[in-house]
């Protein structure tokens, strides 16, 4: 490394992203350290305020948890997250979840991204999950009076599910790990890193980041928690040492942009509106469009759209992107810098349709935005080091490829990079998670 770098501190730890993952993996650390009473120097990056970059995905005031999965693997994850979300709670004296159910209802589709009404029904039955299953249209008006779906609709309930809420739950991972790590813990927001340089031959100072403004941070692991921007951020990575044949790094992930509103709704049946997803057919990858209650929606949220308190809101949003012509291949890139921010009016009229469609009292839409989602092929997260590029990258933890679900297990996923960094057992087998298996490998 370079002699410039002597007198710097050496970090333990370089956090790169405060979001969701980054800030669970902060607060998990600090867990650690005190429990260990081992000290960590810990510093946080982020190229945004610290906490809630708007452009990331973790931004927003509520994000959905669920065991009702047609994949048990995540039905089990999320059980093992619910006990630290509450360990969360405890810790921050916060209330961060809230149980109001979610309602998964429509037709008979294939797997999708979130699952099926079959295939989660079939999951919640094998695992002993309580649920409520509804056969036809009416009786999911009886139980849901503010829905109108069709007559042979069906569905499923999930009484204990319910939502996060993302924005304060950000806030108190933060707080928790600043008041256990005090003056071990170094915060720059507004801070964009330009170059990582990895050094094999370097035991003392292993790993530097350098930002754009050149502040020099050696440190001797570094976890990139940056999802959408993971491509971006490994083009920075530059490995040196003998032995080492320079070359681009890159993962086979996809940014999708995804849509998303809000949608003004009748004061009288506020309180009526489910947490849903709704499946169709006729729709592309099976539709679903999503909606939260009106409960999750904050007072912030409607200043900053510039509407009263008296004004009731709800946010849905659709959770698929087009792939059918050329010209949808704008939203779908492999990187942020590549990355289409524009409104997409053919999947909002999606939503506003679906929406008047099955519901009563739903007025107009309010605001329109996207996000970009980390996806992989294979719809599993990439959780693990970056030693399938090199032995020399194992230094380098990394959370990618969210896939739109990741929040709802964020203090597990916290927790599994803590234990990367500092070489504990895992506490939940992250087998499928592995950042060289095939579907996120970049071949050719």
């Amino acid at each position: 490394m370079e002699d410039s770098v002597e007198d710097e501190p050496v970090f333990d730890v370089v956090i790169i992203g405060a979001g969701m993952a980054g800030l669970s993996c902060l607060y998990r650390l600090a867990k650690i350290s005190q429990i260990y009473a081992k000290h960590m120097k810990i510093l946080l990056l982020d190229q945004s305020n610290i906490p809630g970059n708007p452009q990331g995905s973790s931004y927003g005031d509520s994000r959905m948890f669920r065991r009702m999965y047609s994949d048990p693997f995540f039905s089990d994850m999320q059980v093992k997250a619910l006990e630290l979300w509450k360990e969360l709670e405890n810790d921050s004296g916060e209330k961060l979840l809230t149980e109001h159910g979610l309602l998964f209802w429509g037709e008979e589709t294939d797997e999708t991204v979130e699952g099926s009404i079959p295939g989660a029904k079939a999951t919640m039955e094998k695992l002993g999950i309580a649920f409520e299953s509804f056969s036809n249209g009416n009786e999911l008006v009886a139980k849901f009076p503010v829905m109108r779906p069709k007559h042979d609709d069906i569905g499923i309930y999930e009484e204990a599910a319910g939502s996060v809420n993302s924005s304060r739950a950000l806030l108190a991972m933060l707080q928790v790990a600043k008041m256990i790590l005090e003056n071990s813990l170094v915060i720059k927001g507004m801070t964009r890193v330009a170059k990582i340089e990895v050094d094999r031959d370097d035991n003392k100072i292993p790993a530097m980041v350098i930002s754009e403004l050149n502040d020099i941070f050696p440190c001797r692991q570094i976890v990139l928690a940056v999802n959408a921007w993971t491509n971006d951020m490994l083009a920075k990575i530059v490995n040196r040492g003998a032995g080492c044949t320079p070359r681009p790094l890159a993962l086979n992930l996809e940014v999708h942009n995804i849509q998303w509103g809000h949608f003004q709704i009748s004061k009288e049946l506020a309180d009526q509106y489910p947490q849903w997803y709704c499946f169709r057919t006729s729709v592309e990858d099976g539709g679903l469009c999503y909606g939260f209650p009106a409960s999750t929606v904050s007072e912030q949220t409607k200043q900053k759209l510039g509407l009263g308190k008296n004004v009731d809101l709800i946010k849905v949003g659709l959770d698929y992107t087009p792939k059918g012509t050329e010209s949808d291949s704008r939203w779908i890139s492999s990187t942020m810098s590549s990355f289409c921010w524009e409104i997409d009016e053919s999947r909002h009229a999606i939503m506003t349709e679906c929406l008047k469609t099955y519901f009563h009292g739903v007025g107009n839409c309010v605001d329109r935005s996207c996000s970009p989602y980390c996806m992989t092929q294979d719809q599993y997260f990439i959780l693990d080091s970056l030693a399938c590029f090199d032995t020399s990258l194992s230094i380098i933890k990394i959370f990618a490829g969210g896939n739109g679900r990741a929040f709802k297990f964020a203090p597990l996923i916290g927790q599994l990079l803590a234990e990367l960094v500092t070489g504990k057992p895992l506490c939940f087998d992250i087998w499928c998670f592995g950042a060289g298996r095939d579907a996120v490998q970049v071949y050719g």
